[in-house]
């Protein structure tokens, strides 16, 4: 009998035009974005030894693996059911905390309603946007969002700054 060893499956989540697909771009480079072959509302690529999943459901985020598919509106909690670990991306600007909140409470609620302890599962909070005048201060939103477990990381998407870190921050803690 041979070992099956599956790279980590890494979630990127966040509220609208928090910086994650821009994030995903600079992970994968235009050609590897391109070449996805998926729409733009999700895919499923390996990367670094890890597969990323762009998550969004309804107006918020979900996984729209083809393969993945079970039935009309599960597949994105087919594939968190499996899920190893999560990058979060916060968009920075003061006027987004309450947008931000929203969206991590949808998450974590999917989570819980597919049976997934939440707090069990890696997050990487990517705090984005860190660039743009009136931001939160950064151990503002580390207060405000995550735990003493969480990873936090400082990201410009758009300049591609972080976002790589971010990403393996969420690998070696899906590893771990």
């Amino acid at each position: 009998m041979s070992l099956i060893i599956r790279p980590p499956l890494i979630v990127y989540g966040g509220c609208a035009l928090s910086g994650r697909d821009t994030s995903i771009r600079h992970l994968l480079g235009e050609e590897g974005y391109a070449e996805s072959k998926q729409p733009i509302d999700g895919w499923l690529v390996k990367f670094a030894n890890a597969r990323v999943v762009k998550w969004r459901r309804g107006s918020r985020y979900v996984s729209l693996a083809e393969h993945a598919r079970t039935a009309e509106g599960s597949a994105e909690l087919a594939t968190l059911r499996c899920v190893s670990g999560i990058v979060f991306v916060i968009d920075s600007q003061r006027a987004m905390l309450s947008v931000n909140a929203a969206a991590l409470e949808s998450l974590r609620k999917d989570l819980s309603e597919i049976g997934v302890d939440w707090e069990t599962v890696p997050f990487v909070f990517q705090l984005n946007k860190r660039d743009l005048p009136d931001i939160v201060p950064a151990d503002e939103l580390i207060r405000r969002f995550g735990s003493a477990s969480d990873a936090f990381v400082e990201t410009v998407a758009t300049q591609g700054s972080g976002v790589a870190r971010a990403f393996e921050s969420a690998t070696h803690a899906a590893r771990s």
